[in-house]
């Protein structure tokens, strides 16, 4: 599990003035804090907590002398420069079950047929479990999918497993392999007979 280092931080401080000075605003919560706690993250180790890391991942917090086991729960960047603005962090207990996302990644993309067409049609899952059976990703090998299969939720093993409560509905595609199509000789002919093909102007007045 991942160590981060944070101190709290002083709300009078402007949020803005924060960030130039180097450091990325956090909040902590969970229902057996008093209160939520305010933190500030220095900007090189939040950039680097989520190299290696996304939303969902546990993370173990340190705060002063106090440590705390959490799950990245959400994260917001600038829409430009793609910098962290804020992290959000929840305080995990034992026996209590939590809801986070699974990131889907699929294996073996570049041994697909070479006239097909993968459509990754959900990019995560949602879905509610205890802290020690949280996991992060769900890895899809679709070496074994001919043109035309689908893989759906309800065809993983983990989607009948007791532990996990999915929020999606099993009948959920996730990915789908489809035909390529083919630009045939009428297809060409079509096109080619479109683009010499006379444009009427709307309002131009007809020709005696």
């Amino acid at each position: 599990m991942t160590t981060l280092k944070a101190t709290a931080r002083d709300t009078s401080i402007n949020i803005k003035e924060l960030r130039r000075t180097g450091f990325v605003p956090a909040i902590v919560y969970g229902k057996n804090l008093d209160a939520s706690i305010s933190i500030q993250i220095e900007s090189a180790y939040a950039l680097r907590l989520l190299k290696g890391n996304d939303i969902g991942s546990q993370i173990e917090l340190s705060i002063g002398d106090e440590t705390y086991n959490t799950m990245i729960k959400d994260m917001s960047s600038h829409p430009v420069t793609y910098k962290i603005q804020h992290l959000d962090f929840q305080v995990l207990t034992s026996g209590e079950k939590v809801s986070t996302q699974a990131h889907i990644h699929l294996l073996n993309k570049d041994k697909t047929p070479s006239d097909s067409v993968l459509q990754e049609l959900v990019s995560e899952l949602t879905y509610t479990a205890l802290p020690k059976d949280l996991f992060e990703s769900i890895e899809l090998d679709i070496t074994t999918l001919a043109i035309g299969d689908s893989i759906h939720l309800k065809d993983l093993a983990i989607a009948s497993d007791e532990r996990y409560n999915f929020q999606d509905d099993p009948s959920i595609e996730l990915v789908h392999l489809s035909h390529a199509k083919k630009i045939t000789e009428d297809d060409e002919e079509g096109t080619t007979a479109l683009a010499g093909a006379e444009v009427p102007v709307i309002g131009k007045p007809a020709e005696e």
